[in-house]
């Protein structure tokens, strides 16, 4: 892998390997080079859920409202799912539950570097690139962690020793392989995946190695590359550098641009290839849109020359003076259309159709007035003192384009009432006798 620097960052403080050297370093420093940083977000806590129903889509928030629900997290914290698989009518998730705080301080902490520096979740490591069936032990200091695909979906497990001791890493070692027992059970095909992503002690590992091959139900076997003169110094990280060869960095966290930046120094000539062949491509394209457009642009040039043509000949039609006799004419058909919503029959029956049972209809008269406007005058009696009745009246009138102005009764009558109905000129009052 083309990186300078593995910097581990735990609960039990940063370790960097650097120059085929491992050494403490301060929490939060400066690195020099391309490097990748391992943590297990201070042992933030990794699981696996099965959602009988909804969508992939939606799995984070699904995911942080049932490990809230079941006690996993409190506070805000960030949801990184390394993976997502379909269920039948739901999904199930591989996932790790980061407080907030901390997710972002490492963030920012890596994208303040010189140089790349990409952030490897611990559960990316477990999940990435493991197929169906297949288990995966990862030992990062003193705990153990297996993942597995089984024929149930996905399953997780972990064990911590108490101290350094072999005797303390041999007991979690024996604890981690009751817990996968079940598990292992399901259809998982030997063998394990056993990969130290740290190796201090090449003597322990094979006597923890032993172990897990005498308690677990599968054999496990060491991912690392063959130990040559070559990669002497790289013992440390050997199992990270396979792991890494199999699953490469598509488990980063990084936002896409970083990644993307850092592949593109592994591939500098296919990269060269592709925005040379893009480059020809656009400069076709745009020869292509070049020769639309000069002919858009004839074809605006036509048509702001028709629109022009228009425009003079409507100038020269609004400037001429209508012919006198056509003026008397409007006049006269503008005076019939206005009086037929005078026309007493319609109205007659659109007051009878407005009156409730109780409301009885006595005179209806057309009035003008001396500056040509005309109304009705409407005489009548209400036979009972319902006043819902007459507001039901009077609305039905005002809906049909009738304006009502009280007026004197004109009979002295109980319940005698009299209103001026004066046209509203709502739209639709063309029409009288609609409502």
């Amino acid at each position: 892998m083309n990186f300078d620097n593995f910097v581990f960052v735990t609960v039990g403080g940063w370790t960097r390997w650097s120059d085929g050297a491992l050494e403490e370093m301060e929490p939060w420093g400066r690195v020099k080079g391309i490097t990748l940083v391992v943590t297990d977000f201070e042992e933030a806590p990794m699981g696996c859920y099965r959602f009988d129903g909804g969508k992939g889509a939606y799995a984070l928030p699904m995911i942080e409202k049932r490990a809230r629900a079941e006690g996993v997290i409190e506070g805000v914290a960030h949801i990184v799912a390394h993976e997502v698989l379909p269920a039948a009518d739901g999904f199930q998730t591989f996932h790790t539950a980061v407080a907030l705080e901390f997710w972002q301080r490492l963030q920012q902490w890596a994208t303040q570097q010189r140089d790349h520096c990409l952030v490897m979740p611990l559960g990316a490591l477990l999940a990435d690139r493991l197929g169906p069936l297949q288990a995966r032990v990862v030992r990062l200091e003193r705990t153990f962690h297996c993942h597995m695909h089984t024929s149930a979906g996905p399953a997780y497990v972990c064990a911590t020793a108490v101290s350094d001791r072999i005797d303390d890493m041999r007991t979690a070692v024996r604890v981690l392989a009751g817990l996968t027992r079940i598990d292992l059970g399901r259809g998982v095909k030997a063998p394990v995946q056993w990969v130290n992503l740290l190796l201090q002690d090449e003597a322990s590992e094979g006597i923890l190695l032993a172990e897990w091959n005498d308690s677990a139900v599968l054999h496990g076997v060491p991912v690392r590359p063959a130990r040559t003169a070559d990669n002497v110094s790289a013992v440390s990280v050997a199992g990270l550098i396979a792991l890494l060869s199999d699953t490469g960095i598509g488990g980063a966290v990084n936002p896409p641009l970083q990644r993307f930046a850092w592949q593109s120094e592994r591939f500098v000539l296919p990269a060269a290839v592709v925005c040379t062949a893009l480059a020809v491509g656009l400069f076709t394209l745009g020869a292509y849109f070049h020769g639309e457009s000069a002919k858009q642009h004839d074809a605006n040039a036509r048509f702001r020359t028709e629109l022009a043509q228009l425009e003079s000949r409507i100038a020269k039609v609004s400037s001429e003076q209508p012919n006198p006799g056509y003026l008397a004419v409007a006049s006269f058909a503008s005076k019939l259309g206005d009086g037929a919503r005078f026309d007493p029959v319609p109205m007659l029956a659109l007051l009878r159709n407005a009156a409730s049972d109780d409301i009885d209809i006595k005179r209806l008269r057309l009035e003008g007035s001396t500056d040509g406007a005309h109304s009705f005058r409407v005489d009548g009696v209400m036979a009972s003192s319902d006043v819902l009745s007459m507001g039901r009246f009077v609305s039905r009138l005002r809906q049909a384009g009738w304006t009502t102005q009280p007026l004197e009764p004109a009979d002295t009558a109980a319940g005698a009432f009299s209103y001026r109905l004066v046209a509203s000129g709502i739209a639709g009052t063309d029409r009288p006798g609609a409502f």
